[in-house]
């Protein structure tokens, strides 16, 4: 029996392997979709600035919004590794056509218009909202798809409560280190060297590559229902924690952080001089944060309690270490600004 049970394990390590390269890889092609997308926008809004705005607004909308959907049916799902490899192949389809849709965007806006070149400025809050809805329109599929690959793959992969501080948080630090190597080579090298186009068919090869890999590990594992001895706790189990308070604290997190994510974008744009590599360098640098942090709560998040105090912990200190560096980098910002 022993010599059964040790290949198994083996081979259930060697597929959470595999799945770890799957969410670094599949990281990286959502990074380098968000910056040839944010590239496009502009061009149809005119406006770089509001092409952040509506690429981060559709692109965490359409994660909140798979996350979500996702989390509705996860218990139908008898092979979650297999959901994922399709959601891959999906979000690849739906990449090489949001280009075509996004000029399909710029061409109507163009005969309503009239074909001017800059947008009117006086088009005000409803003429952002549009294109925000736009944007949203456009992007809801691929990235609807985005935010479900998590809790599939916590589905397929997490076994005890135990288990879901520590493995969420190293498919989540995985896929955030994918999303910084995605975001600088797609602003630095792909975009300058291939265009747009040709850099979205890169995230679409990473993509295909993710669903091949997804495909291979389920075919090994094969059923990923789980013996009763391992089953995760039911939906009536209660929670050992305040949820909704937790829940509003992650919300109001969430809203704060982009805040400064689009803050700090326009401060480094008066430093580097273009918006594009302002934004790509804020957003590497944010999400490399993100990273390391997600490896550190990994290995913090053992006790519900203790998770709580040091979620406490560290939202003051984000708070507290965001005030200094505002104020160090508006201090920096206006001495430049007095020698130009």
């Amino acid at each position: 029996m022993s010599a059964i049970r040790k290949p198994a394990h083996s081979q259930k390590a060697g597929s959470f392997r595999l799945v770890s390269l799957c969410f670094f890889l599949s990281g990286m092609a959502g990074l380098i979709y968000q910056m040839v997308w944010m590239r496009y926008l502009s061009t149809v809004f005119g406006t770089s600035e509001l092409a952040i705005v509506a690429v981060l607004v559709a692109y965490m909308g359409g994660l909140a919004a798979g996350a979500s959907i996702a989390s509705k049916f996860l218990h139908r799902l008898r092979r979650p590794i297999i959901a994922y490899a399709i959601l891959e192949v999906i979000i690849a389809l739906a990449a090489i056509a949001v280009p075509l849709l996004l000029n399909l965007a710029g061409q109507l806006r163009a005969a309503v218009l009239g074909g001017q070149e800059i947008l009117p400025s006086d088009g005000g809050f409803l003429e952002a909202i549009s294109h925000l809805g736009l944007g949203c329109l456009v992007l809801f599929i691929p990235t609807a798809c985005m935010g479900a690959t998590l809790p599939i793959l916590a589905k397929g992969f997490i076994q005890k409560r135990t288990e879901i501080g520590a493995r969420i948080g190293w498919l989540y630090a995985l896929n955030t280190f994918g999303a910084v190597a995605g975001t600088l080579t797609a602003a630095f090298l792909l975009i300058p060297s291939l265009g747009l186009w040709q850099s979205s068919f890169v995230g679409v090869a990473l993509n295909v590559t993710v669903a091949a890999l997804g495909w291979s590990v389920a075919r090994r594992a094969g059923s990923s229902k789980l013996s009763k001895s391992e089953e995760t706790p039911s939906e009536s189990d209660p929670l050992p924690a305040p949820t909704l308070v937790i829940l509003v604290v992650m919300l109001l997190s969430g809203a704060v952080s982009f805040v400064y994510e689009i803050l700090w974008s326009r401060l480094l744009a008066h430093v580097l001089g273009g918006s594009f590599y302002s934004f790509a360098t804020m957003l590497a640098s944010f999400l490399i944060g993100i990273a390391l942090g997600g490896l550190i709560g990994a290995r913090l998040a053992r006790d519900s309690r203790k998770s709580c105090f040091w979620l406490a912990g560290f939202e003051i200190a984000t708070g507290v270490l965001t005030a200094v560096i505002f104020a160090i980098v508006s201090t920096g910002k206006v001495g430049v600004a007095g020698g130009t």
